[in-house]
């Protein structure tokens, strides 16, 4: 998504995601709301569980599965260019191409919408943090989502969204 299909420059950082596998047995899943009494949670356990949400509100509550591991309840089964599929979590980048410093980390639930809100919220960090909004995003076919692309328009300067898919 550079103009003119260029490969980035001062200004203009490179977004990406990836899978992490979790350390989760996938034949633990049982059904969420069997997970407290599976796990013998005590009550000093969810109390610091509630506060420490409590300090680290999330965003936007992800899709809830049916059933979770009991070792790792928020793993998420993904697969991506034809792997099985595996349970784990996303971790998403945000690359100054100029530096080649990563400015930029963000994990998310192993979902492929979830890279696109991740990668809206590392670049308007990016640009709060720079005092500007970046000249243009590269990023690979996963980012070519409408309202993805509808935003990234809204904040890049006139004329400079360009898709181009690499081989």
């Amino acid at each position: 998504m550079l103009p003119g299909g260029g490969t980035g420059a001062r200004g203009q950082p490179a977004v990406d995601g990836s899978f992490v596998e979790a350390n989760a047995n996938k034949g633990s899943r049982i059904p969420r709301e069997q997970l407290a009494e599976a796990a013998q949670v005590n009550q000093t356990v969810r109390q610091y569980l509630v506060e420490l949400e409590q300090q680290n509100p999330t965003e936007e509550p992800v899709h809830q599965q049916e059933q979770v591991s009991t070792t790792d309840p928020d793993a998420t089964y993904a697969t991506k260019g034809g792997t099985p599929a595996r349970l784990g979590y996303y971790d998403n980048y945000l690359v100054d191409n100029h530096s080649c410093v990563i400015v930029g980390v963000q994990a998310t639930a192993a979902r492929m919408s979830q890279e696109t809100v991740a990668a809206q919220d590392m670049i308007a960090r990016f640009a709060e943090w720079q005092g500007r909004d970046p000249v243009s995003v590269a990023a690979d076919a996963t980012y070519e989502d409408g309202e993805f692309l509808q935003w990234l328009d809204g904040i890049l300067s006139a004329n400079t969204l360009a898709l181009r898919t690499l081989p």
